[in-house]
């Protein structure tokens, strides 16, 4: 059999079936050999406690990785003026200091804080005097000292919308370029503009930049949920966004999302960020902004190890496919010219049996540390029947985003919704004379801050000392939304397909299709069992050993576990978690002669299963029918 060194690195689930020290840590140990510990929660802004703090996103040094920084928005008491804050680290997290704060008439938002090259530092910030295009402009504060003094006067950019920094550490031809990408606009020959992913680049560290290049989408279509931009090892450039067909469509609630809404893609520069020369798409996408405002910015990262993933790309996103806010991820081996089927990041949670009232799961965020652990960090309501309040929780991947660990709580506390937190209230303006309507009423009114019940747009997770995570979330525990971070640490090896003993195999999966037999449902303990069969569409011969890795497990209708699964005797096959996922069953002793001709199939390998927790099998206008579904990978050895 002939095998490429591309079929281990990339394609999708091809084979579906359907029926720090000073820091005090809790461990969580994980059944598939790892485990995620939690230190203590520090508040960040304790230098503004009476202050709201709403959408933010934060930095670390990957020199120096006790260097970090934290940025947000802010509402001071009294106020209805939004401003933006940074906070610093030199510590690894242990003790914060606010830095800068931004002062004058204008209302600020997006804030992102990042590290350069030495000690130089970044803190970017959109200026709003008014809805006037001319009133609007994105600042670039830059620090000398890692973030603990900022520059007085801005570098001043056409106001670009959900801004991002970035620098290249790669030591390449573009080493030091800084990459500003957003969204900005591309006025027409007659007049108005269209919105347009958006980059710049400065070959000064950031005191001027070049550009911007811009990729604009096509009236009716729109550039909506911009995420931010990587750097891979040879100085490419890759920017997340989405990029939704029609624009009137994506902001009528109405519609119950049974379809995409929008796509998940990348930009790619090859060139210095001269030129934005591919666009791709990552994955169809049911955005549902309205459904919680922290629900429509995707984030991106990159493995910049020397590992078994290095330059594997990470999309992460929030999806409403199946009528309630879930964490999607797919990943990319090619440098973002294909991706991977997407696949639930987090899977120790149940929708409830109307799945439109939740549990939800808003705003994720994702890092890579230096071991190529993937970390995911979001808000979850699993706990807030009103599915309204939040804590923080946290989940990692060792085998390059195919399975997630069980998750673990971050925060110990929530953000609650009850009788004692404070709300940040801010003037709200109706009509006015001289606008649409003939009316000449005034009027005027008071509402809550807009991101009262959702924190804002985006949240934080960075990489500090010895590879430990640190989310960076609000929650109002104190009675005001208040900044916080926590150590997060993984233990356990990071390996292809899951284990050392199957590392060096490759994904041929595109090479089979599965068949289902002998297939059988007890109701009266809702347990059953199926038989899977290898079917080759190869024109090669194919021989052993070949072993199928379980890399997704789902039921329509209740919780599925695999029983039994992966405990024959074989030296590649493995134990999965309590589910089963991740479970390797062996088909070598099933191949006929130890062969397999093309055309030819394994002798069929028996799994059972068991349901637990079943939802009804029909709710609403729903009927739910599938009772288990495993997604797996066909894997056999690389040649020689």
């Amino acid at each position: 059999m002939r095998l490429s060194k591309r079929h281990a690195l990339t394609g999708p689930h091809a084979v579906t079936w359907w029926a720090g020290a000073a820091f005090a840590l809790l461990s969580a140990p994980s059944t598939l050999g790892a485990q995620v510990t939690v230190g203590g929660n520090v508040q960040i802004s304790t230098d503004m406690a009476d202050a709201a703090h709403y959408e933010h996103l934060a930095g670390a040094d990957p020199s120096r990785p006790e260097r970090m920084m934290a940025c947000s928005m802010v509402t001071r008491p009294g106020e209805s003026r939004i401003i933006g804050v940074a906070y610093a680290s030199h510590d690894g997290g242990r003790s914060w200091k606010k830095t800068f704060v931004s002062e004058g008439a204008a209302t600020t938002a997006d804030p992102v804080c990042e590290f350069g090259l030495g000690d130089t530092a970044y803190f970017a910030v959109l200026s709003i005097d008014s809805f006037d295009e001319s009133d609007r402009k994105t600042l670039v504060y830059r620090s000398e000292d890692a973030g603990l003094s900022w520059t007085s006067v801005p570098v001043v950019f056409p106001f670009t919308d959900r801004e991002y920094v970035v620098t290249d550490r790669t030591g390449g031809r573009f080493h030091g370029r800084v990459y500003l990408n957003g969204t900005g606009s591309v006025r027409g020959l007659e007049g108005g503009s269209m919105p347009a992913l958006t980059l710049y680049r400065s070959l000064d560290g950031g005191r001027t930049f070049n550009g911007p290049v811009q990729r604009p989408g096509l009236p009716p279509s729109h550039v909506t949920g911009m995420g931010n931009s990587v750097v891979l090892s040879d100085g490419t450039v890759v920017t997340l966004f989405g990029h939704a067909p029609d624009r009137a469509a994506l902001r009528d609630e109405r519609n119950p999302l049974t379809q995409p809404n929008t796509s998940l893609k990348v930009g790619i520069s090859n060139d210095g960020g001269e030129s934005i020369s591919h666009v791709v798409t990552v994955a169809d996408w049911y955005l549902a902004r309205e459904r919680s405002q922290g629900s429509h910015i995707p984030r991106l990262a990159v493995d910049a190890t020397e590992g078994p993933f290095k330059d594997r790309l990470y999309a992460v996103w929030d999806d409403f496919r199946n009528q309630r806010l879930e964490v999607l991820l797919a990943w990319s081996a090619d440098k973002g010219r294909s991706w991977s089927r997407p696949v639930r990041v987090v899977r120790d949670d149940r929708a409830r049996p109307d799945p439109t009232t939740g549990p939800d799961q808003l705003m994720p965020t994702l890092a890579v540390n230096g071991a190529g652990v993937v970390g995911v960090a979001w808000y979850d309501r699993r706990e807030h029947p009103d599915n309204r309040g939040w804590y923080v929780r946290f989940t990692a991947s060792l085998d390059g985003g195919e399975i997630f660990l069980p998750s673990v709580r971050v925060s110990s506390a929530p953000n609650d919704f009850g009788k004692s937190e404070i709300w940040p209230l801010e003037r709200a303006y109706d009509a006015a004379p001289g606008s649409a309507t003939a009316d000449p009423r005034l009027s005027a009114g008071v509402s809550v801050n807009w991101f009262f019940h959702g924190s804002g747009h985006t949240s934080g997770l960075v990489v500090g000392p010895a590879g430990v995570f640190f989310p960076v979330w609000s929650d109002n525990r104190t009675g005001v939304s208040q900044l916080w971070t926590a150590p997060v640490a993984t233990a356990g090896e990071v390996h292809r397909n899951g284990s050392a003993a199957l590392a060096a195999f490759a994904d041929v999966s595109a090479r089979f299709r599965i068949a289902t037999e002998e297939m059988s449902y007890d109701r009266a303990n809702d347990s059953g069992s199926f038989a899977l069969s290898l079917q080759s569409i190869s024109k090669d011969t194919i021989r052993g050993p070949l072993v199928l890795r379980v890399v997704g497990l789902e039921s329509d209708v209740g919780v599925p576990a695999l029983l039994d699964a992966g405990h024959e005797a074989s030296a590649l096959a493995s134990p999965g978690d309590a589910t089963g996922l991740g479970a390797v069953l062996d088909f070598t002793p099933l191949l006929p002669g130890g062969v397999l001709a093309p055309g030819g199939a394994s002798a069929p390998h028996p799994v059972r299963f068991q349901l637990s927790d079943l939802h009804p099998f029909v709710e609403g206008d729903r009927v739910r029918l599938g009772l288990i579904r495993l997604d797996a990978r066909v894997l056999a050895p690389l040649p020689d």
